[in-house]
């Protein structure tokens, strides 16, 4: 069958591949994006990546965009700040979830279990992962050095390529329980 007639005869097929997949969910043709995150000097990282977790603030406009933007199956990369963006972790993004400390009762772990106790931060939300890699002996710099907490993967700012090491970091590494 040409492509022309597969068009013609499967009008449905082709109208659901050519549909824009929904936020949150990767399509089996699209590729994941690559989301870069400050994680100052690592210490809280380290500290809560036992739990394959990561606090924002929800309050901060580049991470609203990641809020907004980011599925099930993309791509984290975690780097320290003052480093010329030295890439410590990656791992593949799961969800977001509200964090819920109360006065009476905790959900979700406080800042003490999590080992965010070196300073005081207004972390809203968790930002669940999975398939974490240690990779800090690597010694890959991004040299981005701007302030923001989370930015989409742009090869033209980073000096790492990004998607291209992934595949060799998941080829010949093995996963990590935990960065300490």
């Amino acid at each position: 069958m040409s492509q022309p007639d597969f068009i013609s005869e499967n009008p449905e097929i082709v109208k659901t591949l050519r549909k824009k997949p929904k936020v949150g969910v990767l399509s089996p043709i699209s590729k994941p994006n690559h989301w870069i995150f400050r994680v100052s000097n690592g210490t809280h990282f380290i500290n809560s990546s036992v739990y394959y977790i990561w606090g924002v603030n929800s309050e901060i406009s580049n991470v609203k965009h990641f809020i907004a933007n980011a599925k099930n199956g993309d791509i984290l990369w975690f780097v320290t700040c003052k480093s010329k963006g030295h890439i410590i972790a990656v791992a593949t993004y799961d969800k977001i979830v509200d964090r819920i400390i109360g006065p009476i009762i905790n959900v979700s772990l406080t800042n003490e279990e999590l080992g965010w106790t070196l300073n005081e931060g207004n972390w809203d939300k968790e930002v669940k992962y999975n398939k974490l890699y240690n990779i800090g002996t690597l010694e890959l710099k991004t040299e981005i050095q701007a302030p923001h907490t989370v930015r989409i993967y742009n090869s033209e700012s980073c000096k790492v390529d990004l998607p291209e090491e992934y595949a060799r970091i998941i080829r010949y590494s093995t996963i990590t329980q935990q960065m300490k």
